[in-house]
């Protein structure tokens, strides 16, 4: 995760229960976007996730139930990359 969003995240906002994630449209990032999502349904199905395309972006949007804001956070923050060291 942390690689992808390094190679393509745009940005990240959380709110409540729902983040949007927004990777930019280079070749092979929905791909990679997809396979995220198909391998995150499998240990977490209690997360609703969408993915979908528009002009230059992909957009991931992932939807959580109630009680668990703090996984959704955790996920999210797996896709911001790390600051660099000066």
């Amino acid at each position: 995760m942390a690689e992808l969003g390094r190679f393509a995240l745009l940005d990240a906002t959380v709110d409540g229960r729902r983040a949007e994630l927004r990777f930019a449209g280079r070749a092979s990032v929905h791909e990679r976007v997809e396979r995220f999502v198909a391998a995150e349904s499998e240990c977490c199905a209690f997360l609703a996730m969408q993915v979908h395309e528009t002009a230059g972006a992909v957009h991931l949007t992932i939807d959580a139930p109630e009680g668990a804001q703090t996984v959704l956070e955790e996920l999210v923050a797996a896709f911001v990359p790390a600051p660099q060291a000066a």
